[in-house]
């Protein structure tokens, strides 16, 4: 039998309550509990899906066997053993629904499966000949494109030129008007 006093995990096989270790056990981290493994509460947390507030609560309620605390980077920091959350709580991934394996669905022929890549093909060749005359149609559009501007540009530049002419005559039409006015006054 081990001297309660002297052994930190009491009698054997049990740890002691979590409000039942003085201040020097608290920081020994060494051995934590009989599996060796600790959480933090935030860990614990998350793995048992729980919040940290009930867990807190219960560790002040001595419901945690072995909750020790340690120093951490933020002050003292409680390590809850595995072994102990177990007994209170389901661990999530064992809570998770096993997965349904998919069905692979009905087998397919290679026969099938070659007449059906054949049909692809046909289909894609057609699909291939519908791209080449749309290109063409493109090409051909393009070509009339340029040729009507082309055709524009000397309608707009007769129109310019019959523009001009038209001021002209317009001017020689006044010139001799301004002619027979002047020639019947001097009469």
């Amino acid at each position: 039998m081990t001297d309660p006093e002297t052994d930190p995990t009491g009698p054997i096989g049990e740890l002691p309550a979590a409000g039942d270790t003085s201040p020097g056990e608290r920081t020994d981290t060494r051995t934590p509990d009989a599996s060796g493994t600790t959480l933090t509460i935030a860990e614990a947390a998350e793995r048992f899906d729980v919040s940290a507030v009930t867990l807190r609560r219960r560790i002040r309620a001595g419901e945690i066997a072995g909750a020790t605390k340690r120093p951490g980077p933020k002050g003292d920091e409680w390590l809850l053993p595995v072994a102990a959350l177990v007994g209170l709580y389901r661990e999530k991934e064992t809570a998770r629904p096993a997965p349904v394996p998919q069905d692979p669905g009905p087998a397919v022929s290679v026969d099938a499966l070659l007449a059906l890549a054949d049909r692809l093909t046909a289909l894609l060749e057609g699909e291939r000949l519908q791209l080449r005359a749309a290109e063409q149609d493109r090409t051909d559009a393009t070509a009339e494109a340029a040729e009507a501007r082309v055709r524009l540009e000397m309608v707009e530049a007769d129109l310019e030129r019959e523009r001009t002419r038209a001021a002209e005559l317009a001017a020689e039409l006044e010139r001799e008007q301004s002619r027979r006015r002047f020639r019947r006054r001097r009469r």
